[in-house]
């Protein structure tokens, strides 16, 4: 289930991805990079998963696992195809109350997941 935000954590999450989103066209665009490929966070793919991407025609720019996008305020459009790519299988560990302890994760193997560009989402409306 998805996180519920404030309205203030809504906005402040939103102003934040538009901005990471506008450098990376605006990067693209001035030729600085050329078919890059982005997480939603702004960092780009690996050299293996952006030849991945390349292999299957996928088009430079912000990409997301469904889930991301959810969490972000947008949703795959309906029948929509992803890309694959190889994602680390991350293990995590718990402290002595019970609660994860992100220090200690340790990657433990790989997995092969599905992405999805921007221009395949769209906007969720937002309930409150």
């Amino acid at each position: 289930m998805a996180k519920k935000y404030t309205e203030a954590e809504r906005k402040e999450k939103n102003e934040k991805r538009t901005l990471i989103m506008l450098a990376a066209r605006a990067r693209a665009e001035a030729g600085e990079i050329a078919n890059v490929a982005y997480k939603i966070d702004g960092t780009a793919y690996s050299p293996y998963n952006q030849c991945a991407l390349a292999v299957q025609e996928g088009p430079a720019g912000v990409y997301g696992g469904f889930r991301t996008w959810l969490d972000n305020g947008r949703a795959v459009k309906k029948g929509e195809h992803g890309r694959i790519v190889a994602a680390p299988i991350i293990k995590t560990h718990k402290d002595a109350a019970g609660k994860v302890d992100r220090s200690e994760d340790e990657k433990v193997g790989m997995s092969w997941t599905t992405i999805f560009h921007i221009e395949q989402t769209e906007a969720v409306a937002v309930t409150a």
